[in-house]
């Protein structure tokens, strides 16, 4: 397969493949930037509260971390067809498994997932109430991705020898660190689907009898539909990947070019469209808010207080318990 595939063309086809989602990535930034900054739904918000919002900063980050990762590509690519003059050519530079770019392309894709997978178990951590049981599962899948990240890393670094990803001594942690990524992926965005889903069914019938509409359900499954979608685009990467690399196809470096980006350009989509989703809802269900929109822990911002003619039938705040009639238990 490598030998249909060669490494030199992959690594041609993945960077005009990687400034694509680059530019994707600038998009979602500027939109993203512009929710967490300047959305209506901050106004009370003092300004400098909003340029330390973690998600702001989360935000910032994961472009930055973008825009090295494409800088490296770069760099790659002209050491490769322009600099590099030594045995192999061009398929020599690439197969150099200890050059330094190629290895700090794949630090940047483990820090770069690792931001996200710390995100996704905040965010579970706070729908179930800041419930610490969760967080400590969680993390033990968050702690065992770091130990086969830094020992991929470390040995991709020691090598020193022509090799891709699939040698033998990368295999043992390679291979866990896709299967423990996936795992934690569904794990988290399933409980958090599942906690929505459950506190919506319970409210259900109290929000019908009380304003005589069903409305409060739509923001619901609008909530669980962005955050299912988020998942899977990310858990579809990620087996796609997990699938070339399997195959020992030099096309998992065409996939793994476009993983960085695309973190940073789901994390941003999700903020951006449950924005977008609680305008709507507030459009449509004023002056009773179901709640589920502005929770700041899938939302991206600090925690508002409202009045109890202004809280709806089920308000869904981090660190407090979920209700069903309008007040948060303190």
């Amino acid at each position: 397969m490598a030998d249909k595939f060669p490494i030199d063309v992959a690594q041609l086809l993945a960077l005009p493949l990687k400034s694509i989602f680059y530019g994707l990535h600038i998009v979602t930034l500027c939109l993203c930037v512009q929710v967490l900054l300047f959305s209506p739904h901050r106004h009370n918000i003092k300004r400098r509260s909003r340029f330390l919002s973690p998600f702001f900063l989360v935000t910032l980050i994961m472009f930055a971390l973008g825009t090295f990762d494409l800088a490296l590509a770069i760099q790659h690519v002209m050491d490769a067809f322009v600099w590099y003059n030594g045995p192999g050519g061009a398929k020599g530079e690439f197969a150099n498994i200890s050059y330094w770019v190629n290895v700090m392309q794949t630090v940047i894709y483990f820090t770069q997932s690792g931001v996200a997978d710390k995100v996704l178990i905040y965010r579970c951590f706070v729908v179930y109430n800041r419930n610490w049981l969760i967080l400590v599962a969680l993390s033990l899948f968050s702690f065992a991705l770091a130990v086969c990240s830094a020992f991929t890393a470390y040995i991709e670094f020691t090598l020193h020898t022509e090799a891709l990803l699939n040698v033998k001594r990368l295999t043992p942690f390679v291979t866990p660190l896709f299967v423990l990524a996936l795992a934690l992926n569904l794990i988290a965005t399933s409980l958090i689907v599942y906690k929505i889903w459950s506190v919506s069914s319970d409210t259900a019938e109290v929000a019908v009898s009380s304003y005589g509409n069903g409305r409060h359900g739509s923001s619901m499954r609008h909530a669980m539909r962005i955050i299912i979608e988020s998942g899977a685009i990310y858990t579809t990467a990620v087996v796609i990947f997990f699938i070339t690399y399997l195959s020992r196809s030099n096309a998992q470096y065409v996939v793994a070019a476009c993983m960085v980006q695309l973190i940073g350009i789901v994390f941003n989509l999700l903020i951006i469209r449950l924005d977008r989703g609680r305008s709507i809802s507030d459009t449509e269900n004023r002056p009773h808010d179901t709640g589920v929109m502005s929770n700041p822990m899938l939302f991206g911002s600090p925690s508002t207080r409202h009045t109890d003619s202004e809280v709806g039938p089920m308000e869904f705040r981090p660190g407090e318990p979920l209700t069903s009639h309008g007040t948060s238990q303190q």
